[in-house]
């Protein structure tokens, strides 16, 4: 999991807290008290729903696992190298040579700029 997650997770549960103590709520009411789960999550979720296209949303289970699983990125020297290669290809070969290394590259973001 991702620093970042982790901090994001502990900010928005802080936040949730500190709001109610600042409210002079009881924090155990978040527990004992089901409508507070309902306003926060059911109206997030359907704020979600206000905000974006059907199309966006399902992408939400991909990108939940994105932000929790260690992607795999590659480094700047792999990088290097493969953009020295296709620059290689290229000048020898034309641009259009590049097409049939599409089904080589394995990063997504790559292929997809590539294509």
């Amino acid at each position: 999991m991702e620093i970042s997650t982790i901090i994001g997770l502990i900010l928005g549960l802080v936040a949730l807290i500190w709001g109610m103590y600042l409210k002079g709520a009881p924090i155990e009411s978040l527990v004992s008290n089901p409508a507070a789960f309902v306003i926060i999550f059911v109206g997030t979720a359907a704020t979600l729903f206000m905000a974006f296209p059907l199309s966006e949303l399902k992408k939400f289970p991909k990108l939940l696992k994105m932000t929790v699983v260690k992607q795999k990125i590659i480094t700047k020297g792999e990088l290097m190298a493969l953009f020295a290669e296709w620059a290689t290809i290229t000048r020898r070969e034309g641009l259009l040579a590049l097409e049939a290394k599409v089904e080589e590259i394995n990063d997504d973001f790559l292929r997809n700029g590539c294509e």
